[in-house]
């Protein structure tokens, strides 16, 4: 009897939901995104003004972080890195397509230096080491066909964001080793030099993840939606 006194009001309200989600400019609200920089970037470019050209109302919050964190413990709606490092327990949806890890230096390094021919020739090199969220340096790793080579980079430079590795590039400091699409213009405009093109390293993307064990925010759920349609496209 209670079920069936109450199934005119659910119906109601699942009609009241339906017509909100179709309603895409009259989701309001603010969406917390918690990204690497290289996965802010692409945001930026790529994603973000077509977004917001859809859906006016919403406000956007970009928290930039490196290392992994609790997306839920940190306030954030959602969190965006590359795939391989998503926490199983989360939610994922893949955009972006794949990327590629490529060493880069200035042309006043190279005209200094010299270039590398081999992976193996870094070693003799100066190169601008990253230490990883977990305290140990990242190894460059380096693959050409069935090939593959992780090499522990000379270098008296260590740093620990993508964003200062490039700088530090760019002044002639030394090779750096970062993800393609973060330097495309400093590649395209001569300010840097891709290195050893023949071993770049591929990467499997990005992923925009958020948990599945609570009802999305309407503006989490218009940018999933965003992401899926632009994934389509």
């Amino acid at each position: 009897m209670f079920l069936d006194r109450i199934a005119p009001l659910v119906a109601k309200l699942t009609d009241a939901l339906v017509v909100q989600s179709a309603s895409d400019d009259a989701i309001r609200g603010v969406l917390r995104l918690n990204t690497s920089f290289s996965a802010a970037l692409y945001l930026l470019k790529e994603m973000i003004p077509a977004f917001r050209a859809l859906h006016p109302l919403v406000e956007l919050e970009i928290y930039h972080e490196e290392r992994m964190v609790d997306i839920v413990a940190s306030g954030c709606d959602a969190g965006i890195r590359l795939g391989r490092t998503v926490p199983g327990d989360m939610i994922g949806v893949s955009f972006g397509g794949p990327l590629q890890w490529i060493a880069v230096a200035s042309p006043d390094y190279i005209a200094r230096c010299g270039e590398p021919s081999h992976p193996n020739d870094l070693l003799n090199h100066e190169c601008i080491r990253i230490r990883m969220p977990s305290g140990q340096r990242y190894s460059w790793e380096f693959s050409r066909g069935a090939e593959e080579l992780v090499i522990d980079v000379a270098g008296a430079m260590t740093l620990d964001r993508m964003a200062l590795m490039i700088e530090a590039a760019l002044n002639g400091t030394g090779i750096a080793y970062v993800l393609k699409e973060t330097v495309d213009d400093h590649l395209a405009a001569g300010r840097l030099q891709m290195l050893l093109p023949e071993w770049a390293s591929d990467e499997d993307g990005y992923m925009l993840y958020y948990p599945g064990k609570r009802v999305p925010p309407a503006p989490l759920e218009a940018f999933v939606r965003h992401v899926r349609a632009l994934e389509k496209a």
